[in-house]
């Protein structure tokens, strides 16, 4: 790993941890906010015990309307690249234990992009 690789998760790391308490001030804070109601949204959904079809789990609609107001944001932060971060793992993160990149796919994709507005690169 590079040093600069190295500083950006530590970067990261350290956003993450001080999230909540930059959250109210942070020129992110809406996309730091919807993040973490997605987050509650998807683990939700994920826990409802009912039937599986996905047109029944009454955790869907939330779920998918915070989705659409994340959809139309870019972070301008570092702390809401890590919210990005977040979110990007818990719907990557399976219950079998492994990390599928498929369904995080649309939020890594907002993390990298995000990495490079922030690293003053197009995007």
């Amino acid at each position: 790993m590079t040093a600069s690789r190295r500083g950006l998760l530590t970067a990261l790391g350290a956003a993450s941890v001080a999230a909540p308490t930059l959250a109210a001030s942070s020129p992110d804070a809406e996309l730091i906010r919807l993040c973490g109601d997605y987050i509650e949204a998807v683990r939700a959904f994920n826990a409802y015990d009912g039937p599986l079809d996905i047109d029944q789990n009454p955790f869907g609609p939330a779920a998918d309307a915070i989705e659409a107001q994340l959809e139309e944001l870019e972070p301008t932060t570092l702390a809401g690249v890590a919210a990005l971060a977040r979110v990007a793992i818990e719907t990557g993160d399976q219950p079998a234990g492994y990390f599928c990149v498929n369904a995080a796919a649309p939020w890594l994709e907002s993390v990298m992009r995000g990495v490079l507005r922030l690293a003053g690169e197009e995007a």
